[in-house]
């Protein structure tokens, strides 16, 4: 799995930072605080979201506003695939926004937290804990390998290989199990020694022998019942057949009180009827006269209907007649005020002719204003643009002045700082210099710096012999120094000496060189200093110079401007004078102009009026020729009012005779039906006197009462009350059964359910055996796996050894206290006896096979990266050195390591940096620094 680039928006210290990775060794420098460890968490992050142990309250920058998203997004290869990781973050009080996204060679993969973590734990094959146990290696990891007690180291692998936490879920899970049989096993013994002392079987005995005794009880009484249900039903019989005669006697009684009804009825039609015929007969005199008169009626009717018509047409005539001759006076009338408005109107049109030229002088004096008022606007225009055009002129005229004293003073100042042409040529003459100074000194320095560290690697070599003395053991071939003793003592005295000499040689010369290093600086910074002074001030004048051409452009074009304005407003021939005097002539003809519109509006009713006078003459001869017309049919109609009153008073006697046959006739006409049906209801009423006889005679044959049906009814109902008591007794005793059956079965089930809680307490002893076995076997097991893992571990420590010296030390013991032995010349050493450089070569080769461990066991082939988080501690800077070139040899399975450090020295080991720093505003940038 190799990293290849990180982007940060708001995460942590990170407002907006983009990190790309490369192979090799990547040394991450910054100061305590800068943001480094938080590139690391950004990466487990991108990863794993929370589930990588990061605190959600503070993902989000602190500087961000509360609305933004933090984002993170993560670019790797992992098996020849390109995957990208993203993930949008943020928490607020109240909500917690958390969104992720995978994508595989650009495209989608997974779409949401919980799709990518599948996906992620699938690629890379471990959870977030395995993952960062396999990768990182944090702060004081190297040391505490070695420095730490057995036990403490013990634990430090239990820790990072998983085990412990084997071990303490274990340990959990078999006590939770234990507690839990320990609390039902105290619950089930409570509980069973309760029961025994309520003595259930003797319970289950008495219930049985009571329930037994009632069910004989309540045979009894069911076979009573059964005896009292015969009884019911004879009696019932009984009941039935006199209740059915005494509804059939009902019956018959009904029918004798319909027939006596209908009778009463059928007498009372009888005698209304008989009453009806008498009116009827007495009214055939009268109707005599209105049957012999009603043959001539429709004659007498006929004639009058013809009078009556020309009666209408009459009234009809008289009235058009008086409305026409309404209309003919209205219309003279209209005639004579026309005739009189034509007159008046030859007075009006000799005093328009009078007036006229007046009105035409008046029009042509509106002209002539009207044009002035359209031109006013456009000469005050002219005249604020001519007011506008002069002032600009001052303005730019201001301005040139002020140019030409910025440009007097700027090549002043020119010539005052000694500027001239050859001064760049001489700057770059001193900067190849500097350089060249530069250089020399650095090259110096660091053979100053080879100096010092060959001195102090002679001073602790010839610290280390003066230590062990004459009898001392060599460090190298573990023999008596003796008279190698001396030898090595001035070697080392001549070999510092001449270390110092050399060293003093070379600081004298960087002396120097520093000297002439200033000198040419100072020079250098002064020149630039006329440079930068002398660009300001040549850049100021020649735009000062640019913006006086401009301004004299300006000037021309202005006083062009006004040029052409002055004659514009001379072509309009405007004053004030003008339209007052216009506005005074048009006034004093205002009179007589409304006094000549107001004969025009009457002369052009003067045609109107001709035309009226036309149609006003035509419509009087045409309603006097109507007037006659209508006369004439008057005449005709021969209309005689005395003769139509005559005709009238006959058709209303003839009328009144007519009504009364109307009246009349319906009721003599209904004389010989009524006669019919007399004879009917009388014929009817002799048939229900014989129906009456017949069945009065029946029912005092019948010999039935109310009061027997009644009392065959009562025994029938008290059979029925006894019935129901025996079942009410019946009811009782089969609820007292049903109890105590009810008792019974809950007591043969509490007796089968204290077996089974039995059973269970018997199961529960033997699990709670079980589980302590368990946990002995679960220690045994941890026990085991441990020196399994520690077998394979000591084999990769050995290899990783191996390669990191070069072969020298290829084989590491770990015992079974944890302690780290090193096999030197066939012999096993503890890691303590070996020097400084040594121990961290130990440590390294540790850190590095648990790592290569936990990746093989996780099946991550094809390489990884590791983290290192400020390793070095207190070391010096030739441990420093050693422990990189260590890391060196891991490169191959390690494609790319990365050291987290506060330490700016280490910068130029690496062959790439990343320097953290602090920006203004308190957030984090990296910057990318090759060697």
């Amino acid at each position: 799995m190799i990293l290849e680039r990180i982007e940060f928006k708001n995460f942590k210290r990170y407002s907006d930072e983009t990190i790309n990775f490369n192979d090799g060794i990547t040394g991450i420098i910054g100061n305590n605080g800068s943001g480094k460890s938080t590139i690391v968490q950004g990466i487990l992050f991108a990863l794993y979201g929370v589930r990588a142990g990061i605190e959600g309250d503070f993902i989000n920058s602190s500087g961000s506003n509360s609305k933004d998203k933090c984002s993170v997004s993560l670019d790797f290869q992992k098996d020849g695939n390109n995957y990208t990781i993203t993930r949008w973050y943020r928490k607020t009080p109240s909500t917690t926004q958390h969104e992720a996204q995978l994508k595989i060679n650009d495209v989608l993969l997974a779409d949401g937290v919980s799709q990518v973590e599948t996906e992620i734990e699938r690629i890379v094959g471990m959870a977030a804990s395995d993952f960062k146990n396999t990768i990182y290696a944090g702060q004081k990891d190297l040391s505490s390998l070695l420095d730490d007690s057995p036990a403490e180291r013990q634990k430090w692998f239990m820790k990072m290989l998983g085990i412990d936490f084997l071990k303490k879920e274990a340990d959990a899970r078999i006590k939770t199990l234990v507690d839990e049989c320990r609390t039902s096993m105290a619950g089930l013994g409570s509980y069973l020694e309760e029961k025994e002392k309520e003595n259930l079987p003797e319970k289950i005995d008495a219930a049985a022998a009571e329930m037994k005794q009632a069910e004989g009880n309540l045979n009894l009484i069911f076979n009573k019942i059964k005896e009292l249900e015969g009884d019911e039903t004879e009696l019932k019989k009984k009941a039935d057949y006199l209740s059915e005669k005494w509804k059939e006697y009902r019956e018959l009684e009904k029918d004798i009180d319909l027939l006596r009804e209908a009778n009463r009825q059928k007498s009372e039609y009888r005698s209304a009827f008989g009453k009806k015929l008498a009116e009827y007969e007495k009214m055939l005199p009268e109707f005599e006269k209105p049957s012999a008169s009603e043959k001539n009626y429709p004659v007498v009717k006929s004639k009058y209907n013809e009078y009556k018509e020309k009666e209408k047409a009459h009234l009809k005539i008289s009235s058009l007649i008086e409305n026409l001759e309404y209309k003919l006076n209205s219309e003279k009338s209209g005639l004579d005020e026309i005739n009189e408005k034509i007159e008046s109107l030859s007075v009006d049109k000799k005093w328009h002719d009078e007036i006229h030229p007046e009105i035409l002088k008046r029009n042509k004096l509106i002209e002539e204003y009207d044009r002035l008022k359209k031109c006013e606007d456009e000469f005050r225009r002219l005249e604020n643009g001519r007011i506008k055009f002069r002032e600009q002129l001052k303005h730019y005229t201001k301005q040139a002045e002020s140019l030409r004293n910025e440009i007097e003073s700027a090549e002043e100042r020119l010539k005052e700082i000694g500027y001239s042409g050859e001064l760049d040529s001489k700057i770059e003459e001193l900067e190849d210099g500097e350089k060249k100074l530069a250089g020399e000194s650095i090259k110096l320095t660091e053979s100053v710096k080879t100096l010092d560290r060959e001195k102090k690697k002679l001073s602790k070599e010839l610290d280390e012999i003066i230590a062990l003395g004459e009898d001392g053991e060599c460090p190298t071939c573990k023999r008596r120094l003796g008279d190698q003793y001396r030898i090595l003592e001035d070697s080392l005295k001549a070999g510092i000496e001449s270390n110092e000499n050399e060293s003093a040689e070379l600081k004298s010369k960087i002396l120097g060189i520093k000297a002439d290093h200033e000198k040419a600086l100072h020079e250098l910074d002064r020149l630039k200093s006329v440079r930068r002074e002398s660009l300001g001030i040549i850049s100021v004048l020649e735009a000062n110079k640019k913006k006086r051409q401009e301004l004299y452009l300006k000037v021309e074009e202005t006083i062009g401007n006004e040029s052409k304005l002055n004659e514009e407003i001379v072509r309009m021939s405007f004053s004030d004078s003008a339209i007052r005097e216009l506005e005074r002539s048009i006034k004093s003809l205002d009179g007589i102009f409304f006094e000549y519109r107001d004969i025009e509006i009457r002369l052009k009713d003067e045609q109107s009026l001709s035309s009226r006078k036309a149609d006003t003459e035509g419509k009087i001869s045409d309603i006097s020729q109507k007037i006659e017309d209508e006369k004439k049919k008057l005449s005709e109609l021969r209309f005689d009012p005395e003769k139509y009153r005559a005709v009238e008073i006959a058709f209303e006697e003839a009328e009144a005779l007519h009504q009364r046959y109307l009246e009349l006739k319906p009721k003599i006409d209904q004389i010989p039906s009524l006669k019919d049906e007399i004879g009917k209801l009388e014929e009817e009423m002799n048939l229900n006197s014989k129906k009456f006889t017949t069945t009065e005679a029946t029912l005092k044959s019948m010999e039935i009462s109310e009061e027997i049906v009644k009392s065959a009814l009562s025994d029938v109902e008290e059979c029925r009350k006894k019935i129901s008591g025996k079942k009410i007794e019946a009811a009782g005793l089969e609820s007292n059964i049903r109890h105590l059956r009810e008792d019974l079965e809950r007591l043969e089930k509490e007796t089968a359910d204290i077996n089974e809680r039995k059973k269970r307490y018997s199961e529960l002893q033997e699990r709670m055996v079980v589980f302590e076995k368990t946990r002995g076997l679960m220690k045994e097991y941890i026990v085991y796996l441990l020196n399994v893992i520690r077998a394979k571990i000591e084999g990769e420590v050995g290899q990783v050894l191996s390669e990191i010296t070069g072969g020298r030390y290829e084989n590491v013991l770990i015992d079974e206290n944890f302690d780290i032995l090193v096999n030197d010349l066939g012999e096993n050493f503890p890691a303590r006896r070996f020097s400084g450089g040594e121990q961290d070569d130990i440590a390294i080769a540790l850190r590095i096979a648990l790592s290569r461990y936990l990746a093989d066991m996780h099946h991550m082939n094809g390489g990884t990266f590791m983290i290192f988080d400020e390793i070095f501690g207190s070391q010096d800077e030739e441990r420093r050195s050693n422990l990189i070139s260590a890391l060196r040899t891991q490169e191959s399975h390690f494609p790319q390591i990365f050291l987290i450090s506060h330490i700016g020295d280490i910068q130029g080991e690496f062959s790439t940096s990343l320097l953290v720093k602090i920006k203004d505003d308190w957030s984090s940038e990296v910057i990318e620094v090759s060697d």
